[in-house]
């Protein structure tokens, strides 16, 4: 994919025009990430945000305890690094490369002068950031509230926001998940995990499994 290609279809950068597209496409820096490859560290200057062009990502983060919490995964035209450049702050995730990837890199300075240049931008990244902070009191409601069930239930359908395919018997979540990867992505045990997964599957919410894949059912997103 060419680099206009890819920011035609990046959020923040989809409602510019072609001359402000080719603006940006100067700026840009290629990276390429084997797969297994650290791509972001916790506590590392924040010196460029990052478009991922092809392959796909894990992104994590340290808790206090050290234990490594899962927080997404991202696929072609997500992109990621931004806020903590923003702010001029150290890294506050950490980013792995499941396959081998090709990121498109934007400098810090760069970001910046974009911002203050372009209107459009700017909006669409107060969205982004007003959307996550949203997503993590969803979040932080789901951590002090919500059952095991309903928190699995949020997480697999968060993840086929962005990783779903849908079939005639209900929707893919196209990632494969052990129970010990949504326990981390979650924060519970993986015991815990495979006793509500048990239950959703009772209930129908988990139509049933192949090869580590959840087939959910198809209804609109619920919490139960």
């Amino acid at each position: 994919m060419s680099n206009l290609g890819l920011l035609k279809k990046v959020a923040i950068f989809k409602d510019l025009t072609d001359e402000e597209l080719n603006t940006i496409d100067g700026m840009l820096v290629e990276r390429y990430y084997k797969k297994g490859c650290l791509i972001l560290k916790q506590g590392d200057a924040a010196d460029a945000m990052f478009m991922v062009k092809e392959g796909n990502l894990r992104i994590t983060k340290l808790t206090m305890d050290g234990r490594e919490k899962i927080a997404g995964f991202l696929k072609e035209s997500d992109f990621f690094g931004e806020i903590c450049i923003l702010i001029g702050k150290e890294r506050c995730i950490n980013a792995r490369a499941v396959t081998d990837c090709r990121l498109a890199a934007l400098s810090r300075s760069d970001t910046i002068s974009i911002l203050e240049k372009m209107p459009k931008v700017a909006f669409s990244f107060i969205n982004t950031l007003c959307s996550r902070l949203v997503e993590a009191e969803h979040h932080m409601d789901g951590l002090l509230f919500k059952s095991i069930e309903e928190r699995i239930t949020d997480q697999l359908y968060e993840l086929s926001k962005g990783h779903g395919v849908y079939l005639n018997d209900g929707v893919l979540v196209n990632i494969k998940l052990t129970h010990q990867f949504l326990a981390d992505m979650i924060g519970i045990s993986r015991e815990s995990v495979t006793r509500g997964i048990k239950e959703l599957k009772r209930e129908g919410v988990i139509k049933y499994m192949k090869n580590r894949h959840y087939v959910l059912d198809a209804s609109p997103f619920r919490s139960i």
